[in-house]
């Protein structure tokens, strides 16, 4: 059986499935097996895949009902038989190396069954837009860790993601033990656009997270993918699927990050004043507000709050070499 099964799930992606391919077959690491799921595309990905993988007995080719990108992605982790997974997001790509890298090192750490790393993104056209994924938040919070390969503790991650989104930016950028699957389910179907954020959280109970500083893979932004539509619907989404998939110590500190990230996503001054006066219902939250306030502090930013808080809940990561 291959190591790798790599999940390809498809719905009308024709113009980026050669980059796609291509950065497949570019791969160092050659144990894999591809698990196409195409949704019945009617742009020609069908038909192109059909002719680019043909004769290659590493692929499997499956076409599925359109009932959500979610439940696709289940079909291929259900196809799959390989230990490791890997999401090759039909519009995305990855470095020669990225299976080699992620691969050697969860074998070193069988004790953990996430591997993520850092990516570049890309636009419509494949160009790297510089220094754009550095400077996204759920990048940031991480500081100098970002650069060093490490373990850090799941529940590290599980406070971030309410403050400042998933901290796996694309799926694209992460390889995952199946029997992870086995432990936690299948990514939701029920939320939306924002399942592999439910799944995460789910995930981060079972696994820590082991992370490679180097870039590996892309991540494509473009008009059309699932992520970019209707921004503020899906955080106040995520801000309701963390609340119920959370058992962590301090819910109120959770609730007022996911809430203030909210709040200042709308721009309305009417939702942060709504967030200082749950600052009163959460005692702790408000003496941390005032005494950052009287430092000359602006408590209103995302990623210092958040790193404000990690010594207190005894998170911490360890450098591996």
């Amino acid at each position: 059986m291959p190591k790798i099964s790599i999940c390809l799930p498809c719905l009308n992606t024709r113009p980026f499935l050669k980059e796609r391919i291509d950065s497949i077959y570019a791969q160092t690491f050659e144990d894999w097996e591809v698990i196409v799921v195409d949704s019945y595309s009617d742009d020609g990905s069908w038909e192109y895949m059909q002719e680019r993988f043909k004769g290659d007995d590493r692929v499997k080719l499956y076409q599925a009902p359109r009932d959500g990108i979610y439940q696709n992605w289940n079909r291929c982790i259900e196809y799959s038989s390989g230990e490791y997974i890997y999401f090759a997001t039909s519009d995305d790509t990855c470095y020669s190396e990225c299976l080699a890298r992620s691969y050697a090192a969860l074998e070193l750490h069988p004790e953990v069954s996430l591997c993520d790393f850092n990516i570049h993104i890309i636009d419509e056209a494949g160009n790297v837009l510089a220094d754009k994924w550095d400077n996204y938040n759920n990048v940031r919070v991480y500081g100098d860790w970002i650069r060093k390969d490490h373990i850090r503790s799941g529940r590290i991650d599980k406070m971030v993601m309410p403050a400042v989104g998933t901290i796996f930016t694309s799926m694209t950028g992460v390889l995952i033990r199946k029997r992870l699957f086995d432990e936690v389910g299948m990514f939701p179907t029920c939320h939306g656009a924002i399942g592999d954020y439910a799944w995460q959280l789910m995930a981060l109970e079972k696994s820590d997270v082991l992370h490679l500083g180097d870039y590996l893979a892309t991540w494509r932004v473009h008009d059309r993918q699932l992520t970019s539509q209707k921004f503020v619907e899906n955080m106040m989404l995520q801000y309701e699927v963390c609340m119920n998939h959370t058992d962590a110590a301090e819910p109120d500190f959770l609730a007022s990050l996911s809430q203030l990230r909210l709040n200042l996503r709308r721009r309305q001054c009417g939702s942060k004043v709504e967030f200082l006066c749950h600052l009163l219902t959460a005692p702790f939250q408000f003496v941390w507000f005032a005494v950052e306030l009287l430092k000359g502090r602006n408590p209103l930013r995302i990623v210092s709050w958040t790193r404000a808080k990690f010594p207190r809940i005894d998170i911490h990561a360890v450098e591996i070499p």
